[in-house]
């Protein structure tokens, strides 16, 4: 496995390479600080979030549960002097906390279906008492610590890693390109037969940790990549709050200070929809 990779334009839009080539230490409160985004309030969506970059940007900058790279990745692109660069991880060594749980054979040439995109989840049942942090007005300024006992059984979202090792190149394979190859995907982790070149790709998903008083399996899906600073996750608009007509956002009732006193109950909610218009939050097993 190669340390480096050049980067590599395509349309017009070059891809960067982030190499993670130790494994992250595992941070225990990773597991447990939980947080939701604007826009996701307790009622109804209820949708708190761990292992996300996002919690150590803005509500706790001490925390840090991936590393600089991954975090990189999930910010998204980047524009200077009107030249675009989206970042790839790659190649790729697990967090500690992380198990490998999918893998794609990429190849310029390959036919294999494409893989499924998704987010990490586990179920929060009914019953459980859950801490989290939550905006305490109608931005991102301030968070207030909130704490509810679920009416229903809810999904605990987790933030997954996606990253690319490569095969090393020989001499007479090795040729110069300004495209990068298709991407799919495959049941089999196994690239015998594959010419040298050959990109596998890695789905990490978060490890064995107790995420509020539960286990994050290790049986998880692909994230996207998304930009985090300052922008939430998108919801579809039958999970928002309904439109009392003020042009207000809805806030969480709740102190501008963390305190464990402020309390909400979500109601009941649907099964969890569609994350950017294409994931689904889904829950595998084996």
């Amino acid at each position: 496995m190669t340390t480096t990779h050049p980067a590599e334009l395509n349309n017009g839009v070059w891809t960067s390479w982030l190499p993670v080539t130790t494994a992250w230490p595992a941070n225990p409160t990773c597991s447990s600080a939980a947080w939701v985004h604007y826009g996701i309030q307790a009622t109804p969506g209820f949708w708190p979030y761990v292992y996300d970059p996002a919690y150590g940007q803005t509500v706790s900058s001490d925390l840090s549960c991936l590393p600089t790279e991954a975090t990189q990745w999930l910010n998204g692109a980047t524009t200077v002097s009107g030249v675009s660069t989206v970042y790839s991880l790659g190649p790729l060594v697990c967090p500690e906390a992380y198990t490998t749980v999918s893998t794609s054979i990429n190849t310029g040439s390959s036919t294999y279906s494409s893989g499924r995109d998704g987010v990490c989840t586990s179920a929060m049942t009914y019953g459980q008492v859950v801490t989290y942090a939550a905006p305490a007005g109608n931005n991102e300024a301030s968070f207030t610590e909130a704490t509810t006992t679920l009416k229903t059984a809810e999904p605990m979202m987790a933030v997954p890693v996606e990253g690319y090792n490569f095969e090393v190149l020989t001499a007479s394979s090795a040729t110069p390109t300004s495209s990068l190859p298709t991407t799919s995907s495959s049941t089999s982790a196994n690239s015998t037969g594959l010419h040298q070149g050959a990109k596998i790709g890695i789905g990490v998903g978060v490890g064995t940790g107790a995420a509020i008083g539960i286990a994050i399996g290790t049986a998880l899906l692909f994230l996207r990549r998304r930009k985090y600073v300052g922008v939430q996750y998108p919801v579809p608009a039958s999970e928002l709050p309904a439109d009392d007509g003020s042009g207000e956002a809805k806030e969480m009732a709740g102190s501008s200070s963390f305190s464990a006193a402020d309390t909400h109950s979500p109601v009941k909610q649907e099964d969890a929809q569609e994350i950017d218009g294409r994931s689904q939050p889904a829950e595998l097993y084996g």
